[in-house]
């Protein structure tokens, strides 16, 4: 049995994406695999949340465990707590991932993984300005259960940057790099119910279609180049258009889209639905014009969370392609 503790120096920083990536793995690999999401007990009902949302992007093939400390600066009843805990989620499991909370110091955090003598990697996100020393001093307090640091979300452009300058400040502070991992837009989507609720509308087609993870918006009828050629420039995306502009409605449905949102309250016309259901593409008609509908997609865009079985699948590939993280499996 082995137990790997995921930790970071703030919030959204990627630790559930980390975990749930892992645990996909290895569970492909034919390990059992459980997962328990780190709390203490005034933080319950949002534990409770995030533990139904690794349930649900995991698709309920790994075990989901919630596990409470009961004070937040632990005593030493609340570290035998835990470590109790640990024994009974572990049971019959290859492997045990647990995703560490904000709530407690990077110092307590320590102590709970060397409790349970737990490999630990250390995950912070990625910023112009991120300080190896601080990083340095909070990593090394997991000792040598410690098996490295991961980067998550490098952005573009940054590449010969972090190449010249961070990744030989973090050789220096001998710290172990697992890897750098960058940003990707389909970490950022969201799905299309997801849109339907954000623009308080109504939606045609099929309801297995609102599960898509919708990366990219486009607004229909700028462009100088015919409609399908401006279309073509994203899939995977969400397509807003005035409800009273069928030409423009069905260049949109001659490309790759995953749902497209008409504006002002006006329903499409009959040749377009059936273009639409032709295409497998729903159509959610809002009340809101185009202005109102692109802030309310802006406020949804900002506040996205790691919450869809393709962002698990995409930061698998990512972490694989980026990190050593793979290169441990086998030690699981």
């Amino acid at each position: 049995m082995s137990i790997l503790y995921v930790t970071a120096d703030k919030e959204e920083s990627g630790k559930t994406a980390v975990c749930a990536a892992v645990a996909s793995d290895l569970y492909k690999l034919g390990k059992s695999v459980s997962i328990a999401k780190l709390a203490v007990s005034n933080k319950k009902e949002l534990q409770s949340q995030d533990t139904n949302l690794f349930r649900n992007i995991l698709d309920n093939k790994i075990s989901v465990e919630p596990l409470l400390v009961s004070d937040g600066n632990l005593t030493a009843n609340s570290v035998t707590e835990f470590e109790n805990s640990v024994k009974e989620i572990i049971k019959g499991k290859d492997v045990l991932i647990i995703e560490d909370t904000s709530s407690i110091s990077s110092a307590n955090s320590a102590k709970l993984s060397g409790s349970v003598n737990a490999a630990t990697i250390f995950v912070t996100k990625y910023t112009p300005t991120l300080d190896i020393n601080l990083l340095s001093e909070s990593s090394k307090l997991f000792e040598e259960n410690l098996l490295g640091i991961i980067i998550n979300g490098l952005t573009l452009y940054q590449g010969m940057e972090v190449e010249n300058n961070l990744i030989p400040e973090i050789e220096s502070s001998n710290l172990n790099l697992l890897g750098i991992v960058p940003e990707d837009r389909r970490l950022l989507g969201v799905s299309v119910l997801q849109i339907i609720d954000a623009l308080d509308a109504s939606a045609s087609g099929d309801e297995e279609t609102y599960s898509r993870l919708v990366e990219h918006f486009m607004i229909g009828g700028f462009s100088m180049d015919s409609g399908e050629t401006y279309f073509n420039l994203r899939g995977n995306k969400a397509v807003v258009i005035r409800g009273d502009r069928p030409d423009i409605q069905m260049s949109a449905l001659k490309t790759p889209t995953a749902c497209m949102i008409l504006t002002n309250g006006i329903d499409p016309i009959e040749y377009v639905s059936h273009e639409a259901d032709l295409e497998d593409v729903p159509i959610i008609s809002t009340k809101f014009d185009t202005n109102e509908v692109l802030n309310r997609l802006h406020n949804l865009t900002n506040d996205t969370r790691f919450d869809h079985i393709s962002k698990v699948d995409r930061f698998s590939n990512l972490i694989r392609d980026n990190t050593a993280i793979s290169n441990l499996y086998s030690s699981f």
